[in-house]
């Protein structure tokens, strides 16, 4: 059976492109799957470009590649099965084409949604996006959500496609036995203001943990860096910026970090979120997306958005208990283990595109 994912591959690296190399390295070992992938990862703006005519130019230009691409691929790979991942906004315009184009040479598509804010776009305000959205989920034969508040809203929409499949990591990627873990808060995602990193440094700064550190692991542009850095003024807070790295040593990181942090105002289904569960960090992440299931019955502290003094509460808990930050961290291994290992997941896509194809 071959399949085509329409998804992101490193570089950048991100939640969604880990995903897809991960799923296609696993893949390669299951002999009746042959996976192509159409790399849709963003190549005409920058991360903090959000300017409208760079967006219409720049999402132009890779909408007509992505699109020209597709069409290759579905005429000379011929493929039983294609497989969109979104990342929602701006983005399910290209997710429309697409569709549209599989469907017309008779191709069932499965359409995996990889972003939070579908229960707001069914029922919030008519939208361009909503409607969109709405549109896709008409076209499509199958949907995946990844979080039980979408699958809810989507199933109550009235679109009876949709299923449920969590993500995933992989327990062989990551580190066994035991590691010498320091005195280390780390985040690890772009460093933009939709990931809550100035509500970080401010907490950090009124934190005052001196013996502390905190640690930004993943692609920021130097301006934003340098903005970010001014706000810690004199006051010594420790704040270190490692730009990006492979994810070999991104998990090194976490296996030497106390405490993992994501306090985004919109997530999915974050990856670094299940990878530092499976390193047994004491997580903290916000109340958006799937992070609430994924830290229940305290695998983790779970917060609001856009709070800088419950990131300070939050902090100052786990940095002074150090018997809480272990017990979590065990519980966090554990349950990661048992729901969200990528053999079953994967189990689940295989099983569903047999059934379509």
């Amino acid at each position: 059976m071959r399949v085509l994912l329409v998804a992101p591959l490193p570089p950048p690296y991100g939640g969604i492109s880990h995903w897809a190399s991960m799923i296609n390295s696993y893949s390669e070992a299951i002999t009746d799957v042959e996976m192509d992938i159409l790399d849709i990862a963003p190549r005409w703006r920058n991360i903090h470009d959000l300017s409208p005519a760079r967006r219409v130019v720049g999402g132009g230009t890779q909408l007509l590649r992505d699109v020209c691409l597709m069409a290759f691929l579905l005429l000379f790979k011929r493929p039983a099965i294609v497989h969109v991942t979104t990342p929602g906004g701006m983005a399910v315009l290209r997710d429309l084409a697409m569709i549209i184009l599989a469907r017309l040479l008779l191709v069932p598509v499965v359409y995996h949604v990889r972003f939070g804010k579908v229960p707001a776009l069914l029922t919030g305000p008519r939208s361009v996006i909503g409607c969109v959205i709405k549109c896709v989920f008409r076209l499509v034969h199958q949907t995946i959500l990844i979080d039980a508040a979408t699958y809810d809203a989507v199933r109550a929409a009235g679109f009876e496609s949709a299923v449920l499949i969590p993500n995933c990591y992989d327990d062989k990627k990551m580190i066994a036995g035991s590691y010498a873990r320091k005195k280390q808060v780390v985040f690890i995602g772009w460093v933009i203001p939709t990931k809550g990193v100035q509500e970080l440094v401010d907490a950090w700064v009124a934190l005052g943990a001196s013996d502390w550190t905190l640690k930004f692991v993943g692609p920021a542009e130097p301006e934003y860096e340098s903005e970010l850095g001014k706000r810690t003024s004199t006051d010594g807070a420790a704040i270190e910026f490692v730009g990006a790295l492979p994810h070999k040593e991104v998990v090194n990181v976490l296996a030497s970090s106390e405490i993992l942090i994501l306090p985004s105002y919109t997530e999915g289904f974050p990856n670094v979120v299940l990878e530092g569960m499976a390193m047994g960090c004491a997580v903290i992440g916000t109340s958006v997306g799937a992070i609430p299931e994924m830290l229940a019955d305290g695998a983790g502290e779970v917060i609001p958005p856009r709070n800088v003094q419950a990131i300070v509460a939050a902090l100052h808990r786990l940095i002074d208990n150090p018997e809480a930050r272990r017990s979590m961290g065990d519980f966090a291994q554990r349950r990661a283990k048992e729901r969200y290992s990528l053999e079953s997941v994967f189990g689940c896509y295989m099983k569903l595109w047999k059934s379509l194809a």
